[in-house]
């Protein structure tokens, strides 16, 4: 366990956690309803509750001025984008999924896709074709099932003092990931300034945190006339 953790092998860490000291104990905890007088106990109004919750945080009206968007400079309109993914973007796109995530309520991991056979590859690859063309995405796709987890901070009766965490299917992950892998290469290289380094490909945040760090140590170097380490 403490090799995983000086190695930030987070994964075999927690891995090797539950190996010791066992699985975690799943219960129900109560929550207090949205004006705080009342501790809801039973598992269907907490469930509901739950959703009262999510429902209000996710489902809130935009504020921005619709005005605002003819503002935004056009760009020439790219035909070549309204043709379906070609077999080796589906490919692509597999292979760019992590590992060793939760799936959707389907089940079915990253790793199963990485694994399917080449007639698997290609039956999902037809799915994803009449998607493309139909232009409606299907309802599996967009389901999320959310997962409450406590921020360790504050009382766990409280909804506010939770993350929600979205399961959305891994298919619709890789339809997501063809359309943004066709948005980075013919869109995105032409709009977004020159600071912005990340979600393009060759220009990780990593770097800019490199080069601010390197700045800084240049100043501290000339501030004190030597070397600082």
């Amino acid at each position: 366990v403490q090799f995983y953790a000086e190695t930030k092998n987070f994964k075999n860490f927690f891995d090797a956690l539950k190996t010791i000291y066992g699985p975690s104990r799943s219960g129900t905890t109560p929550l207090l309803s949205s004006d705080g007088t009342t501790l809801i106990k039973d598992k269907a109004g907490i469930t509901q509750h739950w959703a009262e919750h999510f429902n209000n945080l996710l489902s809130r009206s935009s504020s921005v001025d619709p005005k605002a968007l003819d503002l935004v400079p056009q760009q020439p309109i790219k035909e070549d984008l309204d043709l379906p993914p070609s077999l080796g973007e589906v490919k692509t796109a597999i292979s760019q999924m992590n590992t060793g995530k939760a799936p959707g309520k389907d089940g079915i991991t990253a790793e199963i896709y990485k694994a399917a056979s080449p007639k698997t590859i290609e039956i999902l690859y037809n799915i994803l074709c009449s998607v493309w063309e139909v232009e409606e995405m299907p309802k599996d796709f967009k389901d999320a099932t959310i997962i409450p987890l406590f921020k360790n901070k504050g009382s766990k009766a409280d909804c506010g003092n939770y993350w929600g965490i979205s399961l959305l299917s891994i298919a619709g992950k890789i339809l997501a990931r063809i359309i943004l892998n066709q948005l980075i290469l013919n869109i995105s290289e032409n709009m977004l300034p020159e600071a912005q380094c990340g979600f393009r490909p060759g220009r990780s945040t990593v770097d800019m945190i490199f080069v601010v760090r390197q700045q800084r140590l240049k100043q501290l170097n000339n501030s004190f006339g030597r070397p600082c380490l």
